[in-house]
Formats: C-alpha cells, sequence, structure tokens
C-alpha cells in the first residue's frame, strides 16, 4: 500500500489527516449506538412483548435488521478511516471515502423510505393494538401471550386501549369476562380488580387513575 510521504504533505494536509482520524473515531461510536439499539430493539424481551401483540410488522424487522446493517458498515468505514490516516495509506482512505459515500447514500435512502412509509406503518400498528384490543385479549390458548403483551404494554408506556380507554367498552373482555371494566394493566397502580366499573353502560367512567391516551400515539 502506497504512503504518502512527510514531504509531500502541506501542514494542511498533515491536519487533515488528523480530523479523518478524529472524524473517523466519531463514526464508529455512532456506528457502535445504531447496532446496539438495533440489537436491542430486536432481542430486548420487553420490546418483544410489545412487538407480539401487533401483527404484520415486517417493517419493524426490517427496519431493525436496517439499522444493525448500518451500524456495522459505519463500524467498518470508522475502522478503514482511522487505520487509512494512521498509516498514511492511499488505498485505504480511497476505500474510506467510497464506503463513506455510500454509508450517505444509504441513510437517505432510508430516510426516505421511512419518510414515505410512517403513515403506513403507523396505520398497521395502531389497527393491530384495535385488533388485539377488541378480539383476542383475554381470551385463551395461544392468545395468552398476546394478553400478556397488552399488559405489559399499557403498564410499560402508561396508555390504555389502542386509542384511549373506550376501546375496551365494546371488547371480548369487556363482554365476556369483567363487564363495564377495563383490564387492571390500565391503571395507574395496577392492583387487583382497580380496573372494575370503569366502563359505565354506554359511557366511560371519569377517574384520573386511568391513563386517556392510547398506546398507538406512544408507539407512533
Amino acid at each position: 500500500m502506497k504512503k504518502f510521504e512527510k514531504d509531500e504533505l502541506s501542514e494542511t494536509g498533515w491536519c487533515c489527516m488528523h480530523v479523518i482520524r478524529v472524524f473517523s473515531v466519531f463514526i464508529m461510536i455512532l456506528g457502535c449506538g445504531l447496532a446496539a439499539v438495533g440489537l436491542w430493539l430486536l432481542l430486548d424481551p420487553n420490546t418483544q412483548k410489545y412487538v407480539e401483540s401487533i401483527d404484520n410488522l415486517e417493517e419493524y424487522y426490517i427496519g431493525t435488521y436496517v439499522m444493525i446493517g448500518c451500524g456495522g458498515l459505519m463500524i467498518l468505514v470508522g475502522f478503514l478511516g482511522c487505520c487509512g490516516a494512521c498509516c498514511e495509506s492511499q488505498c485505504l482512505l480511497c476505500m474510506y471515502f467510497v464506503l463513506l459515500v455510500c454509508v450517505f447514500v444509504i441513510e437517505v435512502g432510508g430516510g426516505v423510505w421511512a419518510y414515505y412509509h410512517r403513515l403506513e406503518v403507523a396505520t398497521i400498528i395502531n389497527e393491530g393494538l384495535e385488533d388485539a384490543v377488541l378480539n383476542i385479549y383475554g381470551t385463551e390458548g395461544t392468545e395468552e401471550t398476546v394478553t400478556a403483551a397488552i399488559d405489559s404494554l399499557q403498564q410499560g408506556l402508561e396508555c390504555c386501549g389502542a386509542n384511549g380507554p373506550v376501546d375496551w367498552k365494546d371488547s371480548y373482555y369487556n363482554e365476556n369476562i369483567r363487564k363495564y371494566s377495563v383490564p387492571d394493566s390500565c391503571c395507574v397502580d395496577m392492583t387487583n380488580g382497580c380496573g372494575v366499573g370503569k366502563i359505565i353502560g354506554e359511557d366511560l367512567g371519569i377517574d384520573v387513575g386511568i391513563y386517556r391516551q392510547g398506546c398507538s400515539e406512544k408507539l407512533i
């Protein structure tokens, strides 16, 4: 690999080499952070409980894999930049700049994709939560996993229902398990029976102990 000779570079050139080193370290740190967040979203048990309560979230997994991939690529780019600047290698620096352009193009493309698909993702999340609240929560069998996930979701995000507590009025849970009630996980201080009587007839009971904001608003 060809190296720069000291007499070939001006003081400005040597200054640029130091800037490249610092910038490359910064890129590596950002890459590590991006990959760590992607892995956390993919592997964290509590996050997976939230995901399990919603169907058809291919975009979620695509996003996490892209995040991990971009993070890994940024780490590689930063490493090449550091090595190229420290070894004063023209070959490594050329690879560094080419990959840096690739990272920039990928991130811009990912940002554009996320912008144009934001409404689609929001709709999928809202519809999935509505279906889980109305038709799945409280039923027996494999759906018990969804029930536990929604309880964890409502307590973790401090929310109630997909769009609010009113979602529970026509739910399977309210009609077949506890009449005129919301799940205890809707309560600020979750205790056994704290959600009983929070839906009165056709109207919602006014109670400061119930979270009014829907979970969809906090997820989107």
